[in-house]
């Protein structure tokens, strides 16, 4: 098992912590704490923890800036690969160019229903690059060497989190392909003083598991309503409904079968393969206008949600800023997160102002917002009861905060234990994790 000293180089192997906002020169520049409207992101931390070796997933941030040098646009993104990494790596490097390009063709920065498609256009002209350009290209010029160079990102594939940040307008668009989550932290003041933390959704799972998604497909498919999710997969194989890449799930049986021939280690076909493409790289865009009560936004891999709940994540890095220390603990049920909702939604009517009687329309709609985002039928990710020991020791990195929390927080045996499980054996017991945290209107 590894050693105390052992376990923080693990943890601290691959974390980073940037500044965009530096609250010093503007404290001297403006002669007050407040920020610009500009300045919007003061900064961003992120980590991964490698369980499949090397380590599938991917992260990236891209910057725009004007002529002036100053930053306009902002793109973070978390790439859970799967069956490889080359496609996780491409996508990770080239979809924020591919997006941005495309939102440079939208006249009006204001028309969020103009950016929310310039968005998905960059998502599937990529994917289009990744899956069926690169097909062309081989079939047109047959040779083993092409064909292993260049399909490899499109039989590998990826899930895809990406956050766009207008910084001039003050808007968040989050486009999510697959099953990784992003998450708003607001912190949400309370009539008799105080605040709570509140987690707002922007993304959705879009898994076999996801009743939406489920529906969507059959209705995609007619006559394979029985094959096309099998056991929360599609096809019975692939659990994410959405990625870049999975090739296997996208070209038709005779594109294989040549591909096959090419590249004798591409698996055959699926058996229940009728009428493809099964699996779309088309993104769910959520937009959300940034406002002073909005802290911080996490978005990360599957890994760290199959082992913390959404509301932990927002409670754990709120704590955190709070100046929390030490250890806690927390009785993780699904009765008890239903009640401690219904509380929250409870004190927002309470503090929000009355409109002819009724609660702010603001608030009620975010509120149907929410909902309409976590459907009730979706089955939760993660462990459903048991006692959480969390601890308050990773200051510095939030990422890092979340990570040792969601695999052994306070004890510290049983996170140098499943620190300790090599790969590919790891697996069993966690997978790759990467988490980004990127700190909003912190004033």
């Amino acid at each position: 098992m590894l050693t105390p000293e052992q376990v923080e180089l693990r943890l601290g192997q691959y974390q980073k912590s940037f500044r965009i906002v530096d609250q010093e020169k503007n404290k001297k520049k403006r002669g007050t704490t407040r920020l610009s409207n500009q300045d919007v992101v003061l900064g961003y931390c992120v980590n991964q923890l490698p369980s499949n070796n090397p380590i599938e997933d991917d992260l990236s941030r891209h910057v725009v800036r004007n002529q002036y040098g100053e930053i306009e646009r902002l793109f973070f993104g978390v790439f859970d690969g799967h069956s490889g990494w080359c496609c996780s790596q491409k996508v990770a490097r080239e979809l924020a160019p591919s997006v941005a390009k495309e939102l440079d063709q939208v006249r009006n920065s204001k028309d969020t229903k103009a950016v929310m498609e310039a968005i998905e256009r960059g998502f599937m002209k990529l994917d289009q690059r990744i899956v069926h350009d690169s097909l062309k290209r081989v079939l047109e010029h047959p040779s083993r060497p092409l064909a292993c160079s260049s399909l490899l990102p499109a039989i590998s594939g990826s899930c895809a989190l990406m956050a766009y940040v207008d910084l001039r307008e003050r808007d968040l668009y989050v486009a999510c392909t697959g099953d990784s989550r992003a998450v708003m932290g607001v912190r949400e003041p309370l009539p008799e003083g105080g605040h709570v933390w509140r987690a707002v959704p922007l993304s959705f799972d879009q898994t076999g598991r996801n009743p939406w998604e489920v529906k969507r497909l059959q209705g995609e498919h007619p006559g394979e309503e029985s094959t096309v999710v099998m056991r929360g997969r599609v096809l019975g194989g692939l659990e994410p409904t959405r990625a870049f890449g999975d090739a296997r799930y996208k070209w038709s049986k005779e594109a294989q079968d040549r591909v096959f021939q090419l590249f004798p280690a591409y698996r055959q076909p699926s058996r229940n393969l009728k009428t493809p493409p099964y699996v779309t790289a088309k993104p769910v865009v959520r937009h959300h206008k940034i406002q002073p009560e909005d802290r911080f936004l996490v978005m990360a891999t599957d890994g760290l949600w199959d082992k913390l709940t959404s509301n932990e994540v927002v409670q754990l890095v709120g704590d955190m800023l709070d100046g929390r220390t030490g250890h806690a603990e927390m009785v993780l049920d699904r009765e008890e997160i239903r009640k401690y909702r219904q509380q929250i939604k409870a004190k927002q009517v309470a503090s929000s102002s009355l409109v002819n009687g009724k609660p702010g329309q603001q608030i009620q709609q975010q509120q149907e917002e929410e909902e309409e985002l976590t459907p009730h039928s979706m089955p939760a990710k993660g462990p459903t009861s048991q006692i959480r020991k969390f601890t308050y020791r990773d200051q510095a990195n939030a990422s890092t905060h979340l990570i040792r929390n969601a695999l052994g927080g306070a004890d510290d045996d049983k996170l140098a234990a499943t620190l300790s499980i090599p790969s590919p054996m790891s697996r069993r017991h966690r997978d790759d994790i990467t988490g980004m945290c990127a700190l909003l209107y912190l004033y």
